[in-house]
Formats: structure tokens, sequence, C-alpha cells
């Protein structure tokens, strides 16, 4: 996919938006408000690219809608405005957006972006939150909260290998989907990472994804499609955290790391600030990183099968 094909699909939507940004779709039948957010980080254009292709189906007639409202929240899209290719795009401009939903700041760029979207947000009932991966990785779906009733939704309609527990836990500031879940105590609280960066491959199957979801949660009309196979519910235990701004990591496990590698107990994974690291139990590796972004960066998480 060309720079030029998603600035174009983010000006569709743009154009069809509200003055924040954000696109309300009201069937006009009484339902639940369900919120897919796009670019939370400005890098990860992949979600955007998701949202034009299901605004697209919806205007053709392809999908239609049942219930409630879908409300398509465009988060950090300045940065996929502002930037000229690929390589100028940055994951935020002043502090990480999806860090910062307990604090409150002085004005600058994304503490902006928080509150434009911060009504939207807490008036859904539902929030799907659109990633991607710096490094190589498979699908995942990040699911809030401990309701048993979600976790068997995304084991039947969500086509990722893998649903991670509890990450919230671990993060080094709040995101929004956690903000969403403590905000309502209940509802779908959900962060899809499509896979790696700019791999567009992956777009087909987010794009799935968000449809399915969407008709679970009977916003869209037609049956959800339940997985033949479901995904693997892991629960996240630890969290790697950098010190220091552009601490680099080094992984001895493997010369090739790449998400969700496999770990018996007792192996040493890396080093990270000047000391081993050594898994206490079976363990998948997740969303590894090379070298931390800023102090607090997560470098890798610790997750086990329930």
């Amino acid at each position: 996919m060309k720079f030029e094909q998603l600035q174009q699909a983010l000006s569709v939507v743009l154009d069809a938006a509200n003055d924040d940004a954000v696109l309300i779709l009201d069937s006009g039948q009484p339902g639940p408000t369900v919120s897919v957010v796009a670019l939370t980080h400005g890098n990860e254009v992949t979600g955007i690219a998701t949202a034009h292709q299901v605004l697209e189906q919806l205007q053709s007639g392809q999908l239609k809608q049942r219930s409630g409202r879908l409300q398509i929240v465009l988060a950090n899209y300045e940065i996929l405005q502002d930037s000229k290719d690929f390589e100028s795009l940055d994951r935020f401009r002043f502090e990480d957006l999806n860090r910062i939903w307990a604090k409150s700041g002085d004005g600058e760029h994304e503490y902006l972006a928080k509150e434009r979207i911060r009504p939207y947000i807490e008036q859904s009932d539902h929030v799907i939150d659109l990633h991607s991966t710096n490094g190589e990785s498979t699908s995942i779906g990040i699911l809030m909260g401990p309701d048993t009733a979600q976790i068997e939704a995304m084991q039947s309609y969500l086509d990722t290998p893998y649903v991670l527990l509890e990450a919230e836990k671990f993060l080094s500031g709040m995101a929004l989907v956690e903000y969403h879940q403590n905000s309502r105590k209940s509802g779908l609280s959900l962060v899809i990472e499509a896979g790696q960066h700019f791999d567009f491959s992956t777009i087909e199957t987010n794009v799935a994804n968000t449809i399915n979801l969407l008709r679970h949660l009977e916003v869209l009309e037609g049956e959800p499609r339940k997985q033949v196979t479901h995904p693997k519910i892991l629960k996240v235990y630890e969290a790697g955290i950098a010190k220091f701004a552009g601490e680099a990591i080094t992984w001895t496990y493997s010369n090739a790391p790449k998400g969700f590698d496999f770990v018996e107990k007792g192996t040493q994974i890396c080093h990270l600030n000047g000391e081993p690291v050594v898994v206490g139990c079976d363990s998948y590796i997740v969303m590894q990183q090379a070298q931390a972004l800023h102090a607090g960066k997560e470098m890798y998480y610790l997750a086990a099968e329930m």
C-alpha cells in the first residue's frame, strides 16, 4: 500500500467526520455505542486503512447497520496527515497518547487529542482500538477486564492466534482501553494488534475481525462468524521495563526473536538494564523491542497459558 493511499483513506474518513475527528454513524435504532479507534499511535497506520474499508463497505451497502451507533474515532491522526512518507511517521509528538489517560497535561499535542476524544470514549459501551507492533509478530487481541463472557466471545469471534489478559497491569501508564474499562466497568475494551507496522497483508484479517466483532455486538447486520480454531488465552505476568531512553536489549535465547516465542522455565532470555532475565515458568515472550524509545518503555511481556 502506498503512503499516498493511506493519506487519502484518512482524508475520506476525516471529510465525513465532525470537528472532533469522530465519524458518528447512527442507525436510528436503539442499541449500543461502539467506538473503533484508529491512529492512537501515529505510525500504526493499518488502523486507518481498516476503518476506511469498513466505511467504504457501509457506504456501498455491502454492510448495513443493525442498531445503535458506530463511531470511528481518529486519535493522533495529525501525524499521518502532516507526514511526507513512511520514514517520517512518528508514534507520538510529545508523549505516548496510549499511556496518559490517568495524567493531566499542559496543552501538549497528545493531551489535547485525549481531551478531544475523551467524551466519545466515555459514552461508548464498547471500544475496539486498532494497533500494530514495532517488531515482527502475529496478530494479537489484548482484552481488558476479567469478564468470562468477553473472554469466551474473543475465543469465538476473534481471528488471532492469541488473546492476552492483564497486560494493563504492566504498562508504564494508563492506556485508552483501560480508561474505558475503568469508566464503564462492563462492555468490550479491546486492542487488536494487526501485526508488524506497515505489513499491509494484515489489513484483510483486521477488517474481517473488526466487522465480525461489530456483528457480534449487534451494530452491524449479519451473523458473526465463529472461529474453527480458538485463540490461546495467555495471562501476562511480567514486563521488562527500560530504565533509560535508548536502552538496548540483548536477547540470549534466540538470534532472531519474534513475537510469541515459547521458552521453558529457567531459560535466560535476555540482558536488560545490565541484569540477566530468567523466566520463572514456561512462557511466551510477547512484543519484543530492540531499543527503548523512552525511559519506562516496555521492552517485552512474559505471558503464561491459562
